[in-house]
């Protein structure tokens, strides 16, 4: 079933509808997701209104150039952007599954079932 896609400006519809096409997500993931596709739209804004500009820099309170807040914000924005994806853990075109978020709970659990001992959070055993 494919998630109710949230009120989004372009960029962050397309990226949704594109997403959710590819992939299935849990409710959790759903969460990052429509944060990812609200970071998408904030980026598209602050490109629009830098682009808008004669210079990556403005004029300060004492009279100095500073960068401008919009290029600040734009970054911050693309950090975001790029933690939201990785919390996802997307597979590559190329890849079967997406990397392995948690490999310190991820180990254990594989050394666990070697052993053939129930895995944490699983009612056997208990």
């Amino acid at each position: 079933m494919v998630p109710r896609r949230p009120p989004l400006g372009p960029p962050g519809r397309e990226l949704w509808d594109e997403l959710t096409a590819a992939y299935t997500f849990t409710p959790g993931e759903i969460a990052i997701l429509r944060q990812l596709c609200q970071v998408a739209d904030v980026i598209h804004v602050l490109h629009e209104s830098w682009a808008a500009q004669d210079d990556v820099t403005v004029i300060g309170s004492r009279g100095q150039p500073r960068v401008s807040p919009i290029l600040t914000q734009l970054t911050e924005q693309r950090r975001l952007f790029d933690q939201l994806v990785r919390s996802l853990g997307l597979p590559d075109p190329e890849e079967q599954t997406g990397p392995v978020l948690y490999p310190v709970e991820f180990e254990p659990q594989q050394k666990r079932l070697r052993r053939g001992g129930p895995l944490r959070g699983s009612s056997a055993g208990a």
